[in-house]
């Protein structure tokens, strides 16, 4: 008998260690947290100022996956409003589809114009044309696919018309094709 009560003890305690380590898991895996504090923790910064840079911004980076509402967005105010409303909402990880949207239009961030300085940027479209013999790629197709730009200077005002649209764009590391095209592209000297 005394073998029985053993196994059954011993059952039992391993039971409740099972059952414990799971819930463990479970709520270090499952820590409901608001959007606001995911940011912080991911040391990003709620903006509450300069709106217009986001919209900017997003009118030329949306995907399917980020963008906020159905359609167009020109009202810097829209983001906004969907900014304060998400950020006080529950979510679970970093994985949520509400997380990666806040973390992309609900956070300070520089546009790239910012981060290399508006009097950097050439302002004379000649001055540009020359660079567009050295074009290659994916830079020259979206160089070539600009349209509506003056035709004075041909290619010179197309670089121009681009650069003056995608130095809108964030300055960050998903963006580093843009930063460093425009770098070499978009500059004075």
């Amino acid at each position: 008998m005394a073998g029985i009560g053993i196994k059954v003890a011993t059952s039992m305690a391993s039971a409740g260690a099972l059952g414990g380590g799971a819930y463990g898991i479970y709520t270090y895996n499952n820590t409901t947290d608001t959007v606001r504090n995911y940011l912080k923790k991911n040391n990003l910064t709620p903006r509450t100022t300069n709106w217009e840079t986001v919209l900017e911004a997003y009118k030329l980076e949306k995907t399917s996956q980020t963008e906020i509402q159905t359609g167009a967005i020109n009202n810097a105010d829209v983001i906004k409003t969907w900014c304060e409303k998400n950020l006080s909402s529950s979510i679970q990880s970093v994985k949520d589809n509400l997380f990666k949207k806040a973390s992309q239009w609900c956070v300070n961030f520089q546009s790239i114009s910012e981060k290399l300085g508006e009097a950097q940027f050439e302002t004379v479209a000649s001055k540009l044309t020359s660079k567009y013999a050295s074009l290659q790629g994916r830079i020259k197709d979206l160089i070539d696919g600009v349209t509506g730009a003056g035709s004075s200077n041909g290619n010179g005002d197309k670089i121009k018309s681009w650069c003056d649209s995608n130095k809108k764009r964030r300055f960050s590391s998903d963006g580093e094709f843009y930063s460093s095209s425009i770098k070499s592209l978009c500059l004075k000297g």
